[in-house]
């Protein structure tokens, strides 16, 4: 369990994992403000572009736009 800890600290402090967290807060905020969005549909509609990604770094990014 404290592996997969310290392996999740590893790459959250990434630089490009840092970006994409400030570049998702930054979807949420925008998806939020209009109306009739919401975490929900950011989340549908920017989930294809996480295909390619490491799957924790794609998860890190979720997050941050929900």
């Amino acid at each position: 369990m404290l592996e997969a800890f310290i392996q999740a600290l590893k790459y959250l402090f990434r630089a490009d994992t840092i970006l994409l967290i400030f570049l998702g807060n930054i979807i949420g905020l925008v998806f939020g403000a209009l109306p009739g969005l919401g975490g929900v549909i950011a989340l549908a509609i920017i989930l294809p572009f996480t295909f390619g990604m490491n799957s924790m770094v794609a998860m890190f990014f979720l997050a941050a736009i929900m």
